[in-house]
This record gives structure tokens, C-alpha cells and sequence, in this order.
């Protein structure tokens, strides 16, 4: 186990946004507290709430733990800017205020970024999905290596499961807060374009899906978020038809869940070519639509 540490510049930076959720963030705070790693900064950025989530934060008293307020709510690629850019770890950690880790996490991130390169500025573990309280799906990583049509073609990475080397955040701005959803995807995209990543074999994070105040539930900025992503990174989509498919699947699989036909009408034609180019994506929409 590595010492508890206060240095100006921790191995880690954890950045946890939050938006009056405080009897979430005091769970989330605590596993990474937990954490056998203990080289590390946490950045609790209190996205203008109205609740006792200062309170909560500093009543950890830990010198490692430090709360940050943005003057006006910036929503959440906003807040998680905020954290990324008073980092001071080598690598950054977000995690979402109502995930958590298992204590073993960083140690065992730690341990892979001591094999690779720096070319490598992705890391990420497996995932466990938590719906009132019980553990589901896990997922388990296999993917390495340069992989940005990987990226183009769905999300591999569980952003409350990840690490990135801070420079490279930088490099790329952040995240880009015009997205309402998709914008860890879109990040990933933009970052994939001057990093590999690589991956620890287990789950070491949980991720919880059973409150409706997350975005996953919320088929409107889903939709936006695609469309957004397709708009500012069509012409990579456009090197591939099977690519193009996925995009256009993503708006038909959001649009018919909001309602919006005329996005649906808009994909209609792309998402039919995946007969051609991604059968086995057609009928994973067609399931999850019938469902």
C-alpha cells in the first residue's frame, strides 16, 4: 500500500461534479477515501447547488479532498472541466456522484500504467451495473491499442472506470460542453486520435442505473447528444458505411424514444443500408426498440 499523500503533485486527480445530490456524493467520496492507492487529489466540484453538499464535502476533513463551487451551474461537461483543469495528478480519474469504486481500483490502474508506454493515455477497468442495490451486467473490458474507428463505432469506456493522462486532456480542451449526452464517447473520439489505451481485466467500479435523474434515462438530450456528434464528427463517419450506420442508428434508436420523427425520417435511410453493411446491429436496435 502506497502512503497517504498531500504532495502538489498526486499520481492521480479524482474529479467527482456533483449537483445536489448530497446524500449521493458522500458514498462516492468515501470509496475512493477507501482506496489501497492513496496517492491522489480529489476535486468535489459543486455544480451550483442548493442543497448541503458543501457541508457533506468538507465534513470528511481530509487534506486530500477539496471542494470546488462554480459560481453558476455549467451542467455536468462543465463542472468535470472545472476539475479536469485544476488538476494536479499526472492522471485523471472522473467518477460520476452516484458511482463508486471498489477499493482496489486505483492500486490496480497503478499497477498497468507501470507497463506501458506513454503512448498509452487511456486506462480503464470493467464495470458493474447497480440497480437498487443489487449487482447486474458486468462488463469487461478487452479492447487496447489504437482505436479510434472503435470509438466512431460505439463507447468502450465506462467513464466513472477510466483514467487519462492529464496532459492529453489538456491537449484536446476538455470535454465539449455544448453535448447534453454522448460526451464522454465524444471525448474518447477526440483523444483517440493521439493515445492508445489499454485496460485492467476486471470489474472495479460500480455504476449505478436505478434513479431517473440521469441522462441515460432522458431520451431527449440522448437524441441531441447524437445528432451533435454526427454534426461535429461526420466527416470521420463518413469514411465508412457501417460507421455512417451506426451514427444514424444511434438518432433512429433516441429519435423514436423522444418522439421525434422527423430526426427518425431524417436516419431512415442510413439505418436501413445496415442491412448491407451491419445486420447484427440492425436487429440489436429492432430488439431493443420492440422491447
Amino acid at each position: 500500500m502506497s502512503q497517504v499523500s498531500t504532495s502538489p503533485s498526486p499520481f492521480f486527480t479524482v474529479v467527482i461534479p456533483t449537483h445536489n445530490r448530497s446524500g449521493m456524493v458522500a458514498e462516492t467520496i468515501a470509496s475512493v477515501l477507501a482506496q489501497t492507492w492513496t496517492d491522489f487529489e480529489v476535486l468535489v466540484v459543486d455544480d451550483h447547488s442548493t442543497d448541503d453538499t458543501e457541508a457533506v464535502v468538507t465534513a470528511f476533513n481530509d487534506p486530500r479532498v477539496r471542494y470546488l463551487r462554480n459560481a453558476r451551474a455549467r451542467g455536468a461537461c462543465g463542472a468535470r472541466n472545472t476539475g479536469i483543469f485544476q488538476a494536479r495528478g499526472t492522471w485523471v480519474a472522473p467518477l460520476d456522484d452516484d458511482d463508486w469504486w471498489l477499493p482496489g481500483f486505483l492500486q490496480a490502474v497503478a499497477a498497468k500504467i507501470a507497463t506501458v508506454d506513454r503512448s498509452v493515455g487511456v486506462i480503464y477497468s470493467g464495470h458493474t451495473y447497480v440497480r437498487d442495490g443489487v449487482a447486474g451486467y458486468v462488463k469487461v473490458p478487452n479492447q487496447a491499442g489504437w482505436a479510434l474507428d472503435r470509438f466512431l463505432y460505439r463507447n468502450l469506456v465506462g467513464f466513472s472506470s477510466v483514467v487519462i493522462r492529464r496532459d492529453y486532456l489538456w491537449a484536446v480542451n476538455g470535454l465539449d460542453e455544448r453535448f447534453p449526452a454522448q460526451q464522454d464517447g465524444e471525448l474518447f473520439i477526440r483523444l483517440a486520435h493521439f493515445c492508445q489505451i489499454d485496460y485492467v481485466p476486471e470489474s472495479l467500479a460500480c455504476i449505478r442505473v436505478d434513479h431517473g435523474t440521469q441522462i441515460t434515462t432522458n431520451w431527449r438530450k440522448k437524441l441531441d447528444g447524437c445528432t451533435l456528434l454526427l454534426e461535429k464528427h461526420g466527416h470521420l463517419y463518413a469514411r465508412s458505411p457501417q460507421l455512417m450506420h451506426r451514427a444514424h442508428s444511434r438518432i433512429i434508436l433516441y429519435g423514436v424514444r423522444a418522439r421525434d420523427w422527423a430526426a427518425v425520417r431524417g436516419s431512415l435511410l442510413w439505418f436501413c443500408a445496415g442491412i448491407f453493411v451491419d445486420p447484427r446491429n440492425v436487429l440489436r436496435v429492432l430488439r431493443f426498440l420492440a422491447r
